[in-house]
């Protein structure tokens, strides 16, 4: 069995470091053979997915411009060709990227894979570009907000190339159902969640006791937070629209506590929202240890994704 892995990128962010954990389980426990494209961003993961199966960056020259080249476009390009050190190589760099791609596709195509599996809905560009003899199965991790960012192309291929989608939730099924149109027979919803095995063996070296002390939290505090990046994608928005209704309800001399546990780009939004309602006082940063960031990225179960995916293959 052989198995192309597609990840829109190589960060230390949910979706990558997910895949990072199939790879791992399918080396451990399977006889399949592994490639993998990262289609952008080759960040951190790089040298792990490389441990796993010949590694390509596809877009190592720079992303397409989408549609017709805009007014802005061609100021953009005359730019960096204008203030490049090397001004050469972006005049090449599309038709270097061309024939990188074109390498790609050959060898993957005399590699023959039996399945495709996209850790994201960002990957259609991909997928087609690829064109490559065999099933797709997308994982769907995105809603509604991000699916509407994508360029019509993408859009269209999420749409109709997949044979076969993962939803990681409830919700992200019935959007895709409600907003998309796709058949339900495709779409099986399948969770990512935290190890367990770390989790326990973490919780034996601390105590709730402990955290609540180190973050200045009474014993009877009610404390109402969320992990993971701070981000407007991932409900930044919502977090602070429930904290400041539960203050309204519990009134401000009530004993809770709101925290993030995680860091972004909208630290700042949110901190600033939580001012303007009064409740940035009762706001606790709180940016996790190596060993807590590493504990609570979304690994994967053999119950879950791997057995899914081995089903659908």
């Amino acid at each position: 069995m052989r198995v192309l892995f597609i990840s829109h990128d190589a960060s230390l962010l949910g979706a990558p470091r997910s895949l990072d954990a199939l790879l791992a389980e399918f080396i451990r426990n399977t006889e399949w053979e592994c490639r993998i494209v990262i289609r952008a961003r080759p960040w951190k993961l790089s040298k792990a997915f490389s441990q796993y199966g010949e590694t390509y960056h596809f877009y190592k020259y720079g992303t397409p411009r989408l549609g017709i080249l805009s007014a802005l476009d061609l100021m953009n390009f005359i730019r960096e060709i204008k203030f490049n050190s090397d001004p050469l190589s972006t005049v090449l760099a599309p038709i270097k990227q061309k024939l990188h791609v074109k390498t790609i596709r050959e060898k993957l195509s005399r590699w023959e894979p039996d399945l495709i599996y996209s850790n994201t809905a960002m990957n259609g560009d991909v997928i087609r570009t690829l064109n490559l003899n065999a099933p797709v199965l997308v994982h769907v991790r995105e809603l509604e907000w991000f699916l509407k960012t994508l360029d019509p192309k993408r859009r269209q291929a999420l749409r109709s190339d997949p044979a076969f989608y993962f939803a990681v939730s409830e919700a992200v099924k019935r959007n895709l159902l409600e907003k998309h149109h796709l058949d339900a027979n495709k779409i099986g919803v399948v969770h990512v969640g935290i190890n367990p095995r770390r989790v326990m063996d973490h919780s034996r070296e601390i105590s709730s006791q402990n955290i609540r002390k180190q973050l200045g939290f009474e014993p009877d505090t009610i404390v109402v937070g969320t992990v993971g990046r701070v981000d407007r994608r991932k409900g930044s928005d919502l977090f602070v629209g429930v904290a400041t209704e539960m203050l309204k309800q519990l009134g401000t001399d009530s004993k809770i506590a709101f925290m993030w546990v995680g860091d972004g780009p909208d630290r700042a939004f949110v901190t600033q929202a939580l001012r303007r309602q009064g409740v940035v006082d009762k706001l606790r940063d709180y940016l996790p240890a190596p060993v807590v960031a590493d504990m609570i990225q979304p690994a994967l179960l053999h119950a879950g994704e791997i057995v899914s995916l081995i089903a659908v293959a």
